[in-house]
């Protein structure tokens, strides 16, 4: 129904607005433009930030929309056009209580506006604030009726209340009321019956709704869950071979509804074949609830019998490999591939293969094919930076690299920049991969960017933002290196790893030294033989000047990490100082041939031969 506006002269404003609007103002404030509310550069008066809102929220970016749009909403919070538009927003960005302000807004304004209480309720229900959501739905329900949608909600509610029986009533009014959506409103009270312990009546239920609608899918397809989550894995197969049977695939396929909901019938594909039954629908069901042995069992015999498709074929593999039955998986990649050789995930699972034998050359090659057949696909491309740089760190850390070095590193180059395009932000672990593969490939603020992407992570805040920290220090954002490992301070005070790190970077910028000693000694003091703890406070006291005793703790650190170039060419300065010369010089070049910065060592060397003539 369309809303009526008592005050329609707020509304015709906008739409002028919006007619007058300079077509040059809204496209230069366009995803990745600089305009914003607070640019200082052009005014924006309602109906622009509306326009600039808009545009950014309909192109994703949600976080840039919200300045404009709540610009518009103050000044207009009556007008519906701009109030849902913000309210759409906050929803988006997970501000669930400043969405129902602003929907409570428009209900005291339009209070006769069922769309708008409507709305409102859904956000009390994700509220939790279920009487309220109740009392607007018994408000939709006496002035308009009963909808699909109310039906829905109301009995998601009594059920989450639960109220079952509450929710079948209102479920078997509404089977009365829309009985072409009989099979969804059956599937919601067999939902309702198995969340209230109560599943024998929701496999009668299922039973009875099959004897009105025989040949829809989603309702055998909860039949074979109803049964598998019951314990009778006997009569969930046999129902599962029955609907295979019935439907002879590829008659239809399954998309899923939102989280927390079942899965209902589309449209099926045109692409061809579909890669999958009931039976690997049910085997799916056991391996979401951990019952793998089950689910293995189920595709290995739709294996033997050759009804076994690409894409199951190739999870039975990843499934064998992951449970440690590496001979069974590597013998059904073998024969996924010969049967369909371009398809990428096989290759990408025969590098995993091969990686796990050690043939790290084998697994870049097996990885490059996976990724030239799927080059959209984030895990292959991954994969594949994650093993050159394992493979191939000679080439990519070569000081002086000839032909063969250069072109690894020009590809690896390439696959970084691919990967980075691909890996979406919350895939902490794939940013974390992607920080070590662009520090290698030199771009450290990059580095820096995608390990802080990765600090989001609780379980690897403290390795991501001490590695963001060193990137920025290698790239000479001293301050930004300095904040980080502050923040880490501040969140995690007690922590000594974090102490060291933070006193061995003031201490390597010589700055605040006494409080850079404190630091390291609060690590010491957790640690005591730590050699690098040990290291720092060596560093420290060669920083102050004092000798004797920086040479007392890198030599106790140099006895717990004997290979470690850096401590090495730490000890070497100190005793360098201290006129030791062939003992430095023997330092310098023991951390050379471990791997430590050549440049930067063989500079201390021939400052040693300038200087002393040896």
């Amino acid at each position: 129904m369309v809303t009526t506006l008592p005050d329609r002269s707020k509304f015709l404003e906008l739409c002028l607005l919006l007619v007058l609007l300079p077509c040059g103002q809204a496209a230069a404030a366009g995803p990745g433009g600089d305009l914003s509310p607070a640019a200082g550069g052009m005014p924006y008066g309602p109906g622009s930030s509306w326009v600039v809102g808009h545009q950014l929220l309909e192109a994703g970016e949600v976080d840039e929309a919200l300045p404009f749009l709540h610009l518009a909403y103050r000044s207009d919070p009556d007008v519906p056009l701009v109030a849902l538009e913000f309210e759409r927003a906050l929803q988006a960005r997970g501000y669930l209580q400043d969405a129902h302000d602003v929907m409570d807004g428009l209900v005291k304004t339009f209070p006769d506006s069922l769309s708008f209480r409507f709305r409102r309720a859904r956000l009390d229900l994700r509220l939790g604030r279920k009487k309220e959501a109740l009392a607007d739905l018994a408000l939709l329900r006496e002035k308009q009726g009963v909808t699909e949608e109310m039906v829905s909600l109301e009995a998601s509610l009594r059920s989450s209340m639960g109220d079952a029986e509450g929710a079948l009533k209102v479920l078997r009014q509404g089977l009365e009321l829309f009985p072409g959506r009989g099979p969804d409103i059956y599937q919601g009270m067999a939902m309702v019956l198995q969340q209230d312990g109560r599943a024998r009546d929701a496999l009668a239920t299922l039973r009875k709704a099959l004897d009105v609608y025989p040949r829809d899918p989603g309702l055998h397809l909860d039949l074979v869950r109803t049964l598998a989550d019951a314990g009778d894995k006997p009569q969930a197969l046999a129902a599962a071979t029955a609907a295979d049977s019935l439907f002879q695939l590829p008659a239809f396929r399954y998309a899923r509804r939102p989280q927390g909901q079942d899965e209902v019938q589309v449209e099926a594909s045109a692409a061809g074949p579909l890669p999958g039954s009931f039976r690997v629908e049910l085997a799916d069901h056991y391996a979401q609830n951990g019952d793998n042995e089950s689910a293995m069992g189920i595709l290995a015999e739709m294996k033997a019998r050759g009804e076994l498709d690409l894409g199951p074929s190739l999870w039975l593999a990843r499934m064998y490999l992951g449970t440690g039955r590496f001979s069974a998986g590597s013998e059904l990649v073998e024969s996924i591939l010969a049967r369909w050789p371009e398809a990428a995930r096989a290759w990408f699972l025969k590098g995993r293969i091969l990686e796990q034998s050690e043939d790290m050359p084998g697994a870049v090659g097996a990885y490059h094919r996976a990724a030239d057949l799927g080059p959209r696909d984030a895990e292959i491309r991954l994969a594949l930076v994650r093993a050159m740089m394992l493979a191939e760190e000679a080439e990519l850390t070569a000081d002086d690299p000839d032909s063969t070095a250069l072109a690894v590193k020009s590809d690896f180059v390439q696959q970084v920049r691919a990967a980075v395009s691909l890996v979406p932000s919350e895939d902490y672990n794939g940013q974390l991969v992607l920080g070590y593969a662009l520090r290698l490939s030199g771009d450290l603020e990059q580095a820096a960017r995608h390990f802080q992407l990765a600090g989001d992570d609780p379980d690897l805040r403290l390795n991501a933002l001490v590695q963001a920290s060193l990137c920025l220090d290698q790239a000479h954002k001293v301050s930004r290196a300095r904040d980080l490992l502050e923040t880490l301070r501040k969140e995690n005070p007690d922590n000594p790893e974090i102490a060291n790190s933070l006193g061995y970077f003031l201490a390597e910028k010589n700055l605040e030294l006494t409080q850079a000693e404190k630091l390291v000694q609060q690590a010491l003091d957790a640690d005591p033989s730590n050699g690098a703890y040990l290291d720092s406070m060596g560093w420290v006291s060669y920083r102050k000047g004092d000798l004797d005793r920086a040479l007392d703790f890198l030599i106790r650190a140099v006895n717990v990490l004997p290979d470690d170039p850096v401590i090495l060419e730490h000890l070497g300065m100190v005793l360098r100082d201290q006129g030791q010369i062939a003992e430095a010089r023997e330092m310098f070049q023991r951390a050379m041939a471990l791997g430590g910065d050549a440049g930067r060592l063989q500079g201390l060397l021939d400052g040693l031969e300038k200087k002393h003539g040896h």
